[in-house]
């Protein structure tokens, strides 16, 4: 085992951004228990404490409480074991770690984390052909810094993919966590195949 709490066999998700879409991210995937462990890049301090992260995570304004969300209305709190320092805490029993620095993909340092796969959530980097060393940060950024995949909430419509065909096959693969990119017809360009290189 790591220092992270990582092991060869453990299923690790990284999550960038804690906007409503990360936190609801956050919330389904605590649900499907699919991973063992879930890493979440706020890219700075929220609020004043770890506290406060707990506190805007229990709650969301259409679907209520994450406790009632999973289990029903009478179920009990399921955020628990806050560790300030370490920046972690339990959600329905899976781990979830806060790294609260690194604001470019570039610098987050998912390797160190152990998380093969992101879905970034942040909605800032729209173009995959942006390279990672942009001042601002891209998606290849997530790629350098660790991560085998990336998954983004935003649709890629600067490769020419409609948003309604985006969404439709993001809903068709809910049950796998694929790229978006895979069953797309385009055209092939030279960006395409770099891309297609790089995912595989």
């Amino acid at each position: 085992m790591s220092a992270n709490g990582t092991t060869a066999s453990n299923k690790v998700l990284g999550i960038n951004g804690f906007g409503r879409i990360g936190k609801l991210t956050l919330w389904n995937q605590v649900g499907r228990r699919l991973f063992d462990r879930i890493v979440v890049n706020t890219g700075r301090q929220v609020g004043t404490c770890l506290a406060d992260m707990a506190h805007y995570l229990e709650r969301d304004s259409t679907y209520g409480r994450l406790h009632a969300f999973l289990h029903g209305n009478q179920a009990p709190a399921v955020i628990g074991d806050l560790n300030e320092e370490r920046g972690t805490m339990t959600v329905d029993g899976v781990a979830v770690q806060f790294l609260r620095t690194a604001r470019n993909p570039l610098d987050i340092g998912w390797r160190d984390q152990g998380v093969p796969l992101v879905v970034d959530t942040t909605g800032r980097f729209l173009d995959p052909a942006q390279p990672a060393d942009l001042p601002g940060g891209s998606l290849r950024g997530h790629l350098v810094s660790g991560a085998d995949k990336v998954i983004v909430k935003t649709p890629h419509e600067a490769m020419g993919i409609p948003t309604m065909e985006a969404n439709a096959q993001g809903l068709r693969t809910t049950r796998q966590m694929v790229s978006m990119l895979r069953d797309q017809r385009l055209k092939k360009s030279g960006r395409l195949r770099e891309e297609i290189d790089l995912i595989k």
